[in-house]
């Protein structure tokens, strides 16, 4: 996950082909006990519970856009362009894969599509 939010296509195909998984999801980052909120890496706003792959790159590309368009002048370009070719390198994997958790669903794509985190958004709807 952070090799595909921080742009990096190359480290992201050569651990996805190196058998990295893809179809994780986030768990809370605290231990057993500890009474401080969830350590987020991504927003601590939506504790990072629950999230696919998907989940991350949408996340991650807001706080990016945001982050760039404060930092520089674009121009006519997007500031997330980035994201969406990452996001479809990534969804071009998804569709050649077999749904793993439903039968419901055609490809790991779709399957990952439909899935909500701890907040039942799907990374459709935190877009």
């Amino acid at each position: 996950a952070f090799a595909a939010c921080t742009n990096q296509i190359e480290i992201f195909d050569y651990l996805y082909e190196s058998g990295a998984p893809i179809d994780f999801t986030t768990k809370g980052a605290t231990t057993k006990g500890d009474k401080r909120p969830p350590i987020s890496m991504v927003d601590l706003e939506h504790q990072s519970v629950g999230h696919n792959l998907l989940h991350l790159m949408v996340l991650h590309s807001i706080n990016a856009s945001q982050t760039e368009r404060e930092l520089s002048n674009l121009g006519e370009e997007s500031p997330c362009s980035w994201a969406r070719d990452m996001y479809d390198h990534i969804q071009g994997i998804l569709e050649k894969l077999p749904a793993k958790k439903s039968r419901l669903h055609d490809n790991l794509y779709c399957e990952l599509c439909e899935q909500e985190d701890a907040s039942n958004y799907t990374p459709l709807q935190l877009a």
